[in-house]
C-alpha cells in the first residue's frame, strides 16, 4: 500500500482511509474502529499545517490502539500462513489454463515467479502477468535445455510441475490411425512423466531445505477413463513420483504433494470433449451435462477453482503435509 505525504509531511488524508481498510480486510472486526480512528486522526492532522508535537502524540496514540500486542501477534499470524512473501516459484506449463491461474494464486500471495512453457507464450504470459514475473522457453524434455535454464535461475523455493499434456489415445484406430496414436503416447509420456522427472532433479540442487514441491496429477491418475491410456497412466505414475519424492526428500524438510483436478474449463479440456463428441456422434452438451452431473458440487470448474490449492499446499498451513495427492474435482471421485 503506498502511503502519500504533503511538503510538511503530512500522511495524505484519503490514505488514511486505506490503512482503516486494510486492517479491516484482514481482520474484519477491525474495520469499523479501524476505519472510524483513521478518519477521526485525518481530520485532526488536517488541522495542523506542521507535524506538531501534538500531531506526532496522536500518532503513536492511533497505532498503538490499532497495534496492541495482541492484534500484532494475530495480523503477523495470519500473514504467516496464508502468504508467500519472500517466497520464488517456479511453474511450469504456466502460459494458459491451470498453470495460469495457480501463477496469478501465487502472486496474489506474494510470491515472485518463473514461468515456463515449451513456446513463447510463456514470454506474453509473463508481461500480462506483471515485473513480478519471468518468462523462460523451454522443452522440460530436452535435457540440455532444462540445464540451461537451471543455469539462469536462483533459489527456487516452491516448484510447481504443471507443464503435461492430454489428447485420446485408443487401443483402436477409432480416433486417429496407429501411427498417431503411438506418436502421441510416446510424447504424453515424455512431458508428463520423463520431462518432469528431468525438470524435477535439475532444480532440485536449487530448492533449499523446507522447500516444496507440487505436482499436477489428475483424478484420472486414481480412475482409469476409457481411451486415455497415455494421459491416464501418465497422471498415475505422477502420484507416484509424488510419494517416492516425499520419501527421498523429507529428511531435508521438502515437502511433495500432488493436485488431483477433475474437470476444468480450459483448452486441452475442450478439445478433448470435442474429440469425444465427434466419435461417440453426442452433442458437446450432452456430454458435458453428464460429466458435471457425476459431480456433487454443480458447476463446470474454471483455473481459479483449483488454484487455491496450490497456495495452500505451498503456505505453512501445510507443513506437516507430504506425500499426498488430493482431489480438487467437485466431489466427482471420492478417495
Amino acid at each position: 500500500m503506498r502511503i502519500r505525504r504533503s511538503e510538511a509531511g503530512n500522511i495524505h488524508q484519503r490514505d488514511f482511509g486505506k490503512i482503516g481498510a486494510r486492517l479491516g480486510h484482514v481482520i474484519p472486526h477491525w474495520k469499523p474502529d479501524a476505519q472510524k480512528q483513521c478518519g477521526y486522526f485525518a481530520a485532526q492532522q488536517s488541522a495542523c499545517p506542521t507535524p506538531t508535537a501534538q500531531t506526532l502524540w496522536r500518532t503513536r496514540k492511533l497505532f498503538a490502539e490499532l497495534f496492541c500486542d495482541a492484534q500484532r501477534r494475530t495480523l503477523k499470524k495470519v500473514f504467516k500462513v496464508i502468504s508467500l512473501y519472500g517466497k520464488t516459484a517456479l511453474i511450469t506449463g504456466a502460459s494458459r489454463g491451470i498453470g495460469y491461474g495457480v501463477a496469478e494464486r501465487f502472486l496474489e500471495a506474494g510470491a515472485r515467479l518463473h514461468i515456463l512453457s515449451e513456446t513463447k507464450a510463456a514470454l506474453e504470459a509473463a508481461d500480462a502477468l506483471g515485473s513480478q514475473v519471468t518468462g523462460h522457453v523451454c522443452d522440460i524434455t530436452d535435457g540440455d535445455a532444462v540445464s540451461a535454464l537451471v543455469a539462469s535461475l536462483g533459489p527456487i523455493d516452491i516448484l510447481v510441475n504443471n507443464a503435461g499434456l492430454e489428447r485420446i489415445t485408443a487401443l483402436t484406430d477409432m480416433f486417429d490411425p496407429a501411427p498417431v496414436v503411438e506418436e502421441t503416447f510416446r510424447r504424453i509420456m515424455d512431458i508428463n512423466v520423463t520431462g518432469t522427472f528431468l525438470l524435477t532433479r535439475a532444480v532440485l540442487p536449487l530448492i533449499p531445505d523446507g522447500g516444496t514441491i507440487i505436482n499436477t496429477a489428475s483424478i484420472w491418475g486414481k480412475t482409469g477413463p476409457a481411451w486415455y491410456s497415455a494421459y491416464a497412466a501418465s497422471k498415475h505414475a505422477v502420484i507416484g513420483l509424488t510419494r517416492v519424492w516425499a520419501r527421498e526428500l523429507g529428511r531435508r524438510g521438502i515437502r511433495v504433494n500432488a493436485v488431483c483436478p477433475g474437470w476444468v474449463e480450459t483448452e486441452p479440456a475442450m478439445l478433448s470433449l470435442e474429440r469425444l463428441s465427434e466419435a461417440t456422434s453426442r452433442e458437446a452438451d450432452d456430454l458435458l451435462e453428464e460429466i458435471v452431473s457425476a459431480q456433487d458440487l454443480p458447476g463446470l470448474m474454471k483455473p481459479a477453482d483449483v488454484s487455491g490449492l496450490y497456495v495452500f499446499l505451498a503456505s505453512d498451513l501445510a507443513a506437516s503435509i507430504t506425500g499426498q495427492a488430493i482431489n480438487a474435482d467437485r466431489g466427482e471421485v471420492q478417495s
